[in-house]
């Protein structure tokens, strides 16, 4: 084996449209050459790294994957950071008649998703929302006293998710730093990965080492591409039959990626034909970007530098450790009133630029918290015709209509409150008619809980104005006659409720989480709710449905586990949490992005952080 120790400059990014250099021939090494550790292979094929600035180069690569997709349409793939991102370079495609697979033109987590898809057999991939629930039963069963309490769940989720993305040994990497809750949190790590072991089950966190291990295990590349033999059967198991992964790829963007899909771009790195790679190092600043590439011990690295006095480059220089920079004022502070306020101005600001013959599509709106922005982003945009796509949706239980649909459950499991009741009645997506006002009359009657309650305290307010109308001292009108309309309308109330409490009394009792979904599925249907009005969105139904059949799954896997009716109401509401409405598909709108989210962080933990995770 030769290890590769020469030195050669950068080439210059015009250099793209040219066909990558021979792996034998040493006119452009790499600018590093590998250690003795992480020597090259010499039958791993040349990969390309690309430094330069962001949205540079992109039109290039766009090209270049036109050509490679021409040529082999389902064995090219174009990986770039966002799915708004790949959707564009599809519409562009497509609006020059240039047919693509839509699939290859994808993220990371979605390229991976489909490896899995095309390649698992008997394993199943689940959603964030399903680990959720999964790690919620784990708890529940009482054997993690001190990881309880509220919000333990999300925060449980992404601290798996930072370990098994950074692929840190936890605890053992807190040394004498590690508590007894952070040995309690490595046993229900274990257990809910000896779970989802022993059901065949992949969630989105594991699916990075599950995809690696899938390319490694094929073992199609090397005898495919490199020697040029025709495409061998699959291998002696049969496990898999599916297309073979692609032969070119190009990646573009991604910023800083974590180990676990460092190991995934590697397993591409070392199996593809051609492997074009290109990040943003822009700054020079390993402050602010730390990612050189060099971990991917590239053949060849082209510079993208672009010219001083061009606007990418002014703006490079807010990230560098230039004392001062000019950005040609496309910068702007601005203070509003409140959050409303300033949506407002975002979007006639969105409106002025469109008429100056700014494309839709071409802007971008990033909040801190995108979760309490997109309210406002919904309320404000449509009513000006700002067209937008949303990169993440709301959670399905902020949305009215699930919210009457989970609420349905939520009465009968919280005792029948006053407030559960009223809310429930007053909803319009369910069909349960009062004919009254029953908030008004429940706080006369000083309801409070409590479904014998409701009928004893509305009979006895029944009697105290009957007996009212029925006195002599009593006027004979108008006042018997309303005291004869409220009896009427106390007693309508009374049936209405015992009619309702008599059909959410189908759901009380302790069943299989099977059980409990078919009954609530059956008084759903009877109700034939929810009602469509004008407010309904006949895709969020669609998702609620989508949503029970995910229940239905988890269901499966406890099969004679046995529940209360408020375990399922509160399985059932952080499913519902936890999954979100589908993004609009808006393909020339305005991005709507935001800043943070719940994720694994980008950055590998430090001491600092380490002893915030002691306390």
């Amino acid at each position: 084996m030769i290890a590769h120790c020469f030195s050669a400059p950068a080439r210059k990014l015009d250099d793209l449209d040219r066909h990558p250099p021979d792996p034998n021939n040493n006119t452009h090494p790499s600018s590093t050459p590998p250690t003795s550790l992480q020597e090259r292979r010499s039958d791993v094929p040349p990969a390309i790294l690309y430094r330069q600035l962001p949205g540079e180069g992109l039109d290039a690569f766009i090209a270049e994957f036109r050509k490679a997709a021409a040529r082999d349409p389902f064995g090219t793939v174009f990986i770039v950071p966002t799915s708004h991102l790949a959707r564009e370079i599809v519409r562009r495609l497509r609006e020059e008649d240039v047919p693509v697979v839509a699939d290859t033109v994808t993220t990371l987590s979605g390229f991976a998703r489909k490896i899995f898809l095309d390649y698992a057999t008997s394993e199943t991939l689940i959603s964030g929302a399903e680990s959720r629930l999964i790690l919620a039963r784990l708890l529940d069963a009482g054997k993690y006293p001190l990881l309880s309490g509220t919000g333990a769940v999300d925060e449980l989720a992404t601290l798996f998710e930072a370990i098994l993305m950074w692929k840190v040994d936890y605890p053992a990497a807190l040394d004498d730093l590690a508590t007894a809750r952070c040995v309690e949190i490595a046993r229900l790590f274990d257990a809910y990965r000896r779970f989802l072991d022993e059901h065949d089950l992949v969630d989105e966190r594991a699916l990075f080492a599950r995809v690696v291990r899938i390319l490694s295990d094929t073992g199609w590349f090397r005898t495919v591409y490199i020697y040029g033999l025709f495409e061998p059967m699959p291998r002696t198991a049969g496990r898999y039959y599916a297309r073979p992964p692609p032969r070119t790829v190009f990646v573009y963007g991604l910023f800083e990626p974590m180990p676990l899909e460092r190991d995934l771009l590697l397993s591409l790195r070392e199996s593809a034909e051609d492997f074009h790679y290109s990040i943003p190092p822009y700054a020079r600043n390993p402050v602010v970007f730390a990612d050189d590439g060099e971990w991917l011990l590239p053949d060849t690295v082209i510079s993208g530098d672009a010219p001083p006095d061009t606007r990418r480059s002014r703006l490079a220089l807010l990230f560098s450790r230039a004392k001062s920079a000019d950005c040609g004022g496309c910068i702007r502070l601005a203070e509003r009133r409140d959050g409303l306020d300033e949506v407002r101005a975002i979007a006639q600001e969105i409106r002025d630029l469109v008429a100056a013959g700014v494309r839709p599509g071409e802007i971008a709106v990033a909040f801190p918290d995108l979760a309490s922005a997109l309210p406002c982003v919904e309320a404000v945009f449509p009513r000006i015709r700002v067209p937008y796509v949303a990169s993440d949706g709301r959670p399905l239980s902020a949305l009215p209509l699930v919210r009457a649909l989970l609420d349905v459950a939520a009465v009968p499991a919280r005792g029948y409150r006053r407030e559960d009741v009223v809310a429930l009645a007053a909803s319009p997506f369910l069909p349960i008619t009062c004919g009254c006002d029953l908030d008004l009359l429940s706080r006369e009657a000083r309801i409070t809980a409590g479904a014998a309650s409701w009928d004893e305290q509305f009979a006895a307010l029944l009697r105290t104005v009957e007996d009212e109308r029925d006195r002599p001292e009593t006027p004979p009108e108008p006042a018997r006659s309303r005291l004869a309309a409220k009896a009427v309308s106390i007693a309508s109330a009374r049936d209405a409720v015992g009619t309702l409490f008599a059909d959410l009394s189908m759901l009380d009792g302790t069943k299989t989480l099977a059980d409990h979904i078919a009954v609530y599925r059956s008084l759903i249907e009877r109700w034939q709710a929810p009602v469509m009005s004008k407010m309904g969105d006949p895709d969020l139904l669609g998702e609620f449905i989508n949503l029970l059949a995910s229940f239905e799954r988890l269901a499966r896997l406890l099969p004679e586990e046995k529940i209360s009716l408020a375990e399922f109401s509160s399985l059932l509401a952080q499913l519902a949490a936890g999954t979100r409405t589908a993004r609009r598909r808006n393909s020339g709108g305005v991005q709507v992005v935001g800043v943070r989210g719940g994720c694994a962080p980008r950055r590998p933990p430090t001491s600092s952080s380490a002893t915030s995770s002691r306390a």
